[in-house]
């Protein structure tokens, strides 16, 4: 639904990108994938982090076709995966 929708998705489980059911997922769906980085962080941490990522965010969000996952840490926003390479698929 979320890919569906155009929304995006914010997790702490940066483990979804290394399993292969869960990222496939992400990419048939055309999930556009937020994850923190440290998933330690307390509430108001992370209510810090994503204030300061937001813009980044949003501008990734506007700019970068879905599917993707994308890291926040210390409020950067990092690309990770576009899925352009069909390596991991089977």
């Amino acid at each position: 639904m979320v890919g569906e929708r155009g929304w995006c998705l914010v997790t702490t489980d940066s483990r979804i990108r290394r399993n292969k059911l869960e990222k496939e997922a992400v990419r048939v769906n055309n999930v556009r994938m937020f994850y923190f980085s440290r998933n330690q962080l307390s509430g108001k941490e992370m209510g810090q982090a994503l204030k300061k990522a937001l813009p980044k965010m949003e501008e990734l969000a506007q700019n970068q076709p879905a599917p993707f996952t994308a890291s926040i840490g210390n409020g950067d926003v990092t690309l990770r995966d576009t899925f352009d390479d069909s390596e991991d698929r089977e």
